[in-house]
């Protein structure tokens, strides 16, 4: 199983911790975008910016997220259901927020626990989720005319 981690631009060290700690016990093919300039792992392929970021969702099996508005609202349009893990270590509580919007109108897994994300890649398969619908933003005309 090949999976993709995003952390984006912002450090989300517990989430890191986490995902090597996984491959140390499995045999899925880990690759991790991060900020960190620091990831030296046998097991995990690691980059900190692709200009090509689609290129990594479309060619994973699961796609692991913070739950940063782009990142999450991309994935969802482009019919990617991701494991959303929420950046509670943030000062804001956006990521928490959107993590709401998503797990409670069913578009994706949220995993709240850390510790427990295995959990959820394991029956991330078997999960039924919603068709996430973007709403045009329908004032743009009115705005910029």
């Amino acid at each position: 199983m090949k999976i993709f981690v995003t952390t984006g631009t912002t450090k989300f060290n517990s989430l890191v911790k986490e995902v090597i700690s996984l491959s140390e016990n499995t045999l899925m093919k880990i690759i991790l975008q991060c900020p960190s300039k620091t990831i030296n792992h046998p097991r995990i392929t690691h980059f900190q910016f692709t200009e090509n970021i689609d290129k990594y969702y479309k060619s994973a099996d699961i796609v692991i997220t913070h739950a940063g508005a782009g990142t999450c609202y991309r994935l969802l349009e482009s019919g990617i259901k991701p494991i959303v893990v929420p950046n509670l270590e943030r000062s804001d509580s956006h990521q928490r927020e959107i993590a709401l919007y998503i797990e409670n109108n069913k578009y994706s897994s949220v995993c709240w626990e850390i510790e427990k994300i295995e959990e959820h890649i394991n029956k991330h398969a078997d999960s039924n989720f919603i068709e996430y619908q973007k709403d045009d933003f329908f004032y743009y005309d009115f705005i910029f005319s």
